[in-house]
């Protein structure tokens, strides 16, 4: 009793699952690290108190949207994932804690050709200008002279609420049904440009990882920034 009451006061700490940890770096990440490609992580966060963090949940799926399509009219993008997230400030050991606030956060993993020239920060900012942007650490930076490990890392925290209790209550998105039974929600998104290197092998990739247990949505985009299909799985 006392672990699931902890699951639902706050959103886990890591992402769990070797058989979503395998796949994603089997299907997203290794094909990275192949191509050579710049990898960038990264979260946008609304620190609030009160009332107003109340009213940041309640706003943090419309705000994720206004996110998601700036970072789609970055050049040189190949492919991201996004994923809502609660972020909280660990206790202190051998103290007593007051309540620790989650605040609402988005959290990406982008893949570019090369580094984007313009800062991404200061644009996502312009559209959210209560939030803050702030770099998503590999969760593997006892060994990040491994680039695949770091990689793997910073993917699996920007990842860690695909399927959160915490957050589906906060953000109360729909469920989906999935075809092999079950549901879960729309949560984990991987977005893709149509010229993308890697668009002939996502729908495979996006199928692996359902299988696997991470429910997630997959949207191509033109060069227009328009949707070109998207597949619900």
């Amino acid at each position: 009793m006392r672990v699931w009451l902890v699951r639902i006061r706050y959103p886990p700490k890591n992402l769990y699952g070797k058989a979503v940890k395998r796949a994603l770096t089997s299907h997203l990440v290794a094909p990275v690290q192949a191509s050579g490609h710049h990898v960038i992580t990264f979260r946008v966060i609304w620190r609030a108190d009160g009332d107003a963090l109340a009213h940041a949940w309640d706003n943090v799926v419309s705000q994720r949207h206004l996110c998601d399509q700036i970072v789609t009219q970055t050049p040189s993008l190949q492919m991201f994932v996004s994923c809502v997230s609660g972020v909280f400030t660990n206790p202190v050991r051998g103290r007593m804690q007051p309540a620790r606030p989650v605040y609402p956060a988005v959290s990406y993993w982008a893949v570019f050709d090369e580094a984007p020239e313009q800062s991404l920060a200061l644009r996502l900012l312009t559209v959210c200008p209560s939030a803050e942007v702030k770099q998503i650490k590999s969760s593997a930076n006892w060994n990040e002279y491994d680039s695949l490990a770091a990689d793997c890392g910073t993917l699996f925290v920007a990842l860690k609420d695909h399927s959160s209790d915490f957050v589906y209550r906060k953000t109360g998105q729909k469920m989906l049904t999935l075809d092999a039974g079950g549901s879960c929600f729309r949560n984990a998104k991987l977005f893709a440009m149509a010229q993308s290197k890697y668009i002939e092998q996502l729908p495979t990739a996006v199928d692996m990882l359902k299988d696997a247990g991470l429910c997630i949505d997959l949207e191509v985009f033109e060069a227009t920034d328009r949707p070109a299909y998207v597949a619900l799985l």
